[in-house]
């Protein structure tokens, strides 16, 4: 591992990320993907535009010298100069996070999943490679572009003790024993954890049969419950798209509804159950693609390992609000090692990024972006969607911004 820095490797350079199509993705035009998409037809649901070196999916960058390798080929042969000394040392040869558009169409909605913890990341990967393709964990924040509405964590046993009240059908999917527990927590303990794990659980796991005839007896009895109206609008939504055998049209009623207004984050730890069902948002993860799914899907379910890992402690902490920087860009605070987000706004024109020890990815959401090295003079020019890798050491840096927003992401 040379430590002379290679010409065709001085930053910045620019990156083309790629688009993948999922049944979820908003179709065509009315996806945020879809200016960046070219290559996707008028009706294709584009769904996410990936950033970075994760294998399934790795973006092209185009070294100094003009050539085209894909980035996780490229850290490969020159992973000193790109990734630097210190992320290599902690992380491996790897870049170690990967920054997603989603585009999230709302009859659809993604499945309700969590993404395990390190240590069970790499159990489930040893166990099963095919469903768990990465020995990492996957934590994430999502910085809303539009409104984004997603599932988030578990609501307290009192308030499902509410929805149970309001919707006795919900006691069949329950069983009389939860119901029973349910019904008689003292006012000290209406935030059983247990309870709500136990129930949460249960309902994921109900035959199709039998989560069918809940889901039915819920449809007719709906229209007459005026204090679930949000949990209503998105179960009818859904059973159009999933039908009513689905798990899933149960477990939404035991979450937390949230909206995440433009310009705001969420960060989603360990274990925590989740689903986002509308909206446009900006992503940046741990560098896995680690997801044990259990509702509210056609893909592989896991509500085994689900339930025995679910954290449905009620919290609505995730959500962020950016803190203002003197640079003027905005910083979105998580408790990663392998990453750190901030977004310079629309209506920035100019701003400084200070040279790191760590690599950095940009992307420009908008008009245009100029991104000009002030030790070298190199500069390279993003339309909407564009990207930029900076690699680390790699000194400071100018951006210039045309009606664009500015999304930096970089190792802590």
């Amino acid at each position: 591992m040379s430590t002379q820095k290679n010409s065709c490797v001085v930053g910045p350079l620019r990156l083309v990320g790629r688009v993948q199509e999922y049944a979820w993705g908003k179709v065509g035009s009315r996806s945020r993907i879809a200016p960046f998409a070219s290559g996707s037809g008028a009706d294709a649901p584009l769904a996410e535009y990936w950033i970075g070196a994760h294998p399934k999916a790795p973006s092209e960058v185009e070294l100094a010298d003009g050539s085209k390798v894909a980035l996780d080929a490229a850290l490969s042969r020159f992973p000193l100069e790109l990734l630097g000394e210190k992320v290599i040392q902690r992380e491996g040869p790897h870049l170690p996070f990967l920054a997603k558009v989603l585009s999230v169409n709302p009859h659809f909605g993604l499945s309700i999943q969590l993404h395990p913890d390190r240590e069970r990341a790499r159990a489930l990967h040893a166990k099963d490679a095919e469903h768990y393709p990465d020995p990492s964990h996957k934590p994430e924040i999502g910085i809303a572009i539009t409104p984004v509405t997603l599932l988030y964590g578990c609501k307290s046993a009192s308030a499902i003790r509410d929805v149970v009240a309001e919707l006795p059908a919900f006691e069949e999917a329950i069983g009389e024993d939860l119901t029973n527990r349910l019904r008689h927590l003292a006012p000290e303990e209406r935030g059983d954890v247990a309870v709500v794990t136990a129930i949460f659980s249960r309902c994921l796991a109900l035959a199709p049969d039998r989560a069918a005839l809940v889901a039915e007896r819920l449809d007719k009895a709906l229209p007459h419950v005026s204090s679930l109206g949000v949990e209503r609008d998105i179960f009818f939504r859904l059973q159009r798209q999933y039908g009513y055998s689905d798990q899933g049209l149960l477990a939404l009623f035991l979450m937390n509804v949230v909206t995440v207004d433009p310009g705001c984050g969420i960060f989603i730890g360990p274990n925590i159950p989740h689903a986002y069902l509308d909206g446009d948002l900006f992503e940046c993860m741990a560098c896995s693609d680690n997801v044990v799914r259990a509702g509210l899907t056609s893909k592989f379910k896991d509500v085994r390992t689900l339930s025995e890992i679910v954290d449905c402690s009620p919290r609505l902490e995730g959500l962020i609000t950016p803190r203002p920087g003197s640079d003027g860009f905005l910083f979105f605070d998580t408790p990663t090692r392998e990453f750190s987000v901030r977004v310079l706004p629309l209506g920035s024109s100019k701003a400084a990024i200070g040279g790191a020890g760590g690599p950095g990815i940009i992307l420009c959401l908008g008009e245009s972006v100029i991104i000009k090295s002030l030790s070298t003079g190199r500069e390279i020019r993003l339309g909407d969607g564009g990207g930029a890798f900076l690699p680390a050491g790699s000194g400071d840096y100018e951006v210039q911004t045309d009606r664009a927003v500015v999304y930096h992401v970089t190792t802590p």
